[in-house]
């Protein structure tokens, strides 16, 4: 690649044939790559502890990520490391 930079070029003709057909079809936008229908969800977090997260957050903006996961940890509402405060954010 341009830069020196590596990168993966799918070696299967069939992954090649589908890219080219949707080009004739839909041009250059079909390539482009599809926006993700669970994107903002979280997979990792139970919806219960979402709500709960957001709540919290609601009644105290100025609480921290990790403040919040500490006392779910504490009143034992989450497992230790069950999930991390970059899950979150």
């Amino acid at each position: 690649m341009p830069g020196g930079e590596s990168s993966r070029i799918p070696s299967c003709a069939k992954t090649i044939q589908t890219w080219l057909y949707a080009y004739r079809h839909n041009g250059i936008d079909a390539l482009l790559p599809e926006e993700r229908a669970d994107r903002g969800k979280y997979k990792a977090i139970p919806q219960h502890l979402e709500d709960l997260i957001l709540e919290m957050k609601r009644e105290d903006p100025g609480q921290s990520v990790p403040l919040i996961l500490n006392e779910l940890r504490s009143e034992e509402l989450m497992r230790p490391k069950q999930f991390s405060a970059s899950s979150i954010v």
